[in-house]
């Protein structure tokens, strides 16, 4: 299956959706306050219902990105998180970075 891949997420192959998602992300960020709270990480992020999940923080930013690695979140940190200038960051990340998709763990 891995000869046949054509999306690499070692090689930064951004698909459409994801640069989507990323737009969002940057959108949002520009409105938030400072001392926020930022939540950051892949799929699982990105989907988690934070609301129902996390109720202590109302206003949290969900800045996850499904399909990242942790090597893609270095490069979207800046605009991630820090331009939120949170007080206090959550990350979920480094799923994708095991098996046979990137092979980017031992």
């Amino acid at each position: 299956m891995r000869e046949n891949m054509l999306y690499d997420t070692n090689r930064f192959q951004l698909r459409g959706d994801f640069v989507a998602r990323m737009a969002e992300v940057i959108a949002a960020n520009q409105t938030a306050r400072p001392g926020g709270v930022v939540f950051i990480g892949d799929s699982l992020t990105q989907f988690m219902d934070l609301k129902k999940f996390f109720p202590e923080y109302p206003s949290a930013y969900n800045c996850g990105l499904a399909g990242t690695t942790s090597d893609m979140l270095l490069h979207f940190i800046d605009q991630g998180v820090l331009k939120c200038r949170p007080s206090t960051v959550f990350l979920m990340v480094g799923t994708n970075d095991l098996g046979n998709t990137t092979m980017a763990s031992p």
